[in-house]
């Protein structure tokens, strides 16, 4: 065999090998609900529905996220969300007279409010196309002058659409499951409800949310369900530290249990100055590494981008990048995100 030969056989390979592993995750791709991204705090609503209006003011927030770089066929996910909230305690009679008494709870007291918003998330994964389009809502009852309890909920519909003509298999006359999407042409489309509740303030949050916490299928077949309506239990926190002026230290958790998936945990800190610029570092427990980095412009515009390294069990180095935009309106008093 001639050297030239020889490199054509092992690019042949080593092609083979890359469209069998994203077969695999294609197959697999309808466990990709509720995708860990990895600035999921920039998108803290998603994952857990009580938080959603926490933010006093109308938070934008689009981005992608492209995974396995060069590698055709690889998961690419687009999204865009949105937050706002209605305060309930409007009619205070104190909130425009001046202060000339000690006692300050009755200028301070929070009152009732309501989260509202939604968000869209769409998956593309070799031959499988995913969307997701839910609202949300969330009301937050103060329990302290600075800390409130919340509950919320998500509903909307997810569908899930295979292309069996971009599927490359070996041997398709012996995949079961490959014969099995052939002949139903897998799609399926159903409606689901998430749920959650949370306590925090403006130093910190945690959150507990079941996804999927109910699900009523549209059309497709109900076996194909057993993955991507799977029972989900997130469990998220954080807390803002100030060690010296104008720096803020950020240490954050998310942590995701199924019977079905493998348990998954996301620890990780930030650095943030002035409210403004920050960068982090995380890890996830299936052996992903996240740096990430961001700022703030005049109060108003976010951008955030990271970068993703995982080392595969077969010693395959697989990246992600992600980008995420942001807007914050009727900001008026400047408040930073809890988070």
């Amino acid at each position: 065999m001639t050297r030239n030969n020889r490199i054509k056989k092992g690019i042949l390979m080593k092609h083979l090998i890359i469209q069998v592993l994203l077969l695999i995750i294609t197959l697999d791709a309808a466990s990709q609900s509720n995708v860990v991204i990895g600035q999921y705090y920039q998108l803290m609503p998603v994952f857990a529905p009580a938080l959603n209006g926490a933010n006093d003011f109308i938070d934008i927030r689009m981005g992608t996220r492209q995974q396995w770089i060069g590698y055709e066929g690889a998961p690419k996910t687009q999204f865009i969300s949105g937050s706002g909230v209605i305060k309930l305690d409007k009619n205070n009679p104190h909130k425009y007279n001046s202060v000339r008494v000690s006692d300050m709870s009755p200028y301070t007291t929070k009152g009732t409010k309501i989260g509202i918003g939604g968000y869209v998330f769409s998956d593309k994964i070799g031959a499988i196309d995913q969307i997701e389009i839910m609202t949300s809502t969330a009301i937050h009852v103060p329990v302290s002058s600075k800390m409130y309890l919340s509950l919320g909920f998500s509903f909307g519909v997810y569908n899930t659409n295979v292309d069996i003509s971009n599927l490359f298999v070996l041997r398709p006359q012996n995949d079961a499951i490959y014969q099995e999407y052939l002949h139903n042409q897998y799609r399926n489309t159903y409606l689901k409800l998430n749920s959650g509740i949370s306590a925090y303030s403006d130093r910190f949050y945690i959150s507990y949310s079941i996804i999927n916490s109910a699900y009523i299928l549209i059309n497709g077949d109900a076996y194909n369900l057993r993955y991507s309506s799977s029972l989900l239990h997130n469990l998220l926190g954080g807390y803002r530290l100030n060690p010296w002026p104008k720096i803020e230290l950020i240490p954050n958790a998310y942590l995701r249990y199924s019977t079905v998936f493998p348990f998954l945990f996301d620890v990780g800190i930030r650095v943030r100055y002035d409210q403004n610029l920050y960068s982090g570092l995380s890890y996830r427990n299936d052996g992903s590494i996240i740096s990430m980095l961001g700022f703030m412009m005049n109060n108003k515009y976010s951008f955030g981008y990271s970068y993703e390294i995982k080392t595969s069990d077969n010693g395959q180095n697989s990246s992600s990048h992600e980008i995420i935009l942001g807007i914050q309106l009727k900001n008026k008093k400047r408040y930073s995100p809890i988070w």
